[in-house]
């Protein structure tokens, strides 16, 4: 086998090795999330050696940096922790590692459903379908090898009562879904759940193959033509998501 080759091999292996630890971090994202008393956890998976990590949730803004991220996670009380429970899971991955090894982007399907004790003495349970995707950028910490979350978006599609259509629930989910941003969150970058006044929008894109990273978090738009068709906004984009700056990684 010549030299060309075991270059070649080498880096189709470490290619395989990043897509598989990709794969066990979203395993453990979605594991501290079954319950609130674990859930702190999560900031752990996050880059928090870059200064522009980032957690973008359906309406609720984008936390944005590493202070921010920490927070997001273990701010806070968990509250009661008598039967909540967020049950979702992360499948469908379609996941591209850049040529450089540096860095790569995911996508991921989730259908989950959550719990939580509205009123203890009358024994009423919120129990609720949750559907959404995941747009994903991850990073290889250069000093450890470790593929971490850089920037994470999660797009909620879909929110209503167990027992409710998807559709014909969709007012009751419209009221429960909380559009303006959390304090201290910059603002969401583009938000729509399913909609009965809108045509239902496909993001987030699939990555595509590239080499090595360019500071632009749009890929998960798929172009201009789609974000233009969906009626994707911008509002403070380059300064949540490092826009075309000189140096990225």
């Amino acid at each position: 086998m010549s030299q060309i080759d075991l270059e070649e091999l080498s880096k189709k292996l470490d290619k395989l090795d990043a897509v598989n630890q990709i794969k066990n971090l979203m395993g453990r994202y979605e594991t501290y999330h079954y319950t609130r008393a674990e859930i702190g956890n999560t900031a752990d998976l996050f880059a928090l050696w870059r200064p522009d990590c980032a957690v973008e949730e359906g309406g609720h803004g984008c936390a944005l940096g590493t202070e921010a991220v920490i927070k997001r996670w273990k701010g806070g009380t968990p509250g009661d922790l008598r039967a909540a429970s967020a049950l979702h899971l992360a499948s469908t991955p379609c996941i591209e590692v850049a040529g450089d090894g540096k860095t790569a982007k995911g996508t991921f399907l989730s259908l989950g459903n959550g719990t939580g004790i509205k009123n203890l003495e009358k024994k009423e349970v919120r129990e609720s379908w949750c559907i959404g995707k995941y747009a994903i950028d991850f990073i290889k910490n250069p000093e450890t090898g470790e593929w971490k979350i850089w920037h994470l978006h999660w797009y909620r599609l879909i929110i209503n009562d167990f027992n409710k259509g998807f559709v014909t629930s969709l007012f009751d989910a419209d009221t429960r879904e909380e559009m303006s941003q959390l304090p201290g969150r910059e603002e969401t970058q583009f938000h729509q759940s399913l909609s009965l006044e809108k045509a239902t929008h496909p993001f987030p894109w699939p990555p595509e193959l590239y080499y090595d990273y360019d500071g632009d978090f749009r890929w998960q738009y798929g172009g201009e033509e789609l974000e233009k068709k969906y009626g994707v906004e911008y509002k403070h984009y380059e300064k949540q998501y490092n826009v075309n700056y000189p140096s990225v990684i």
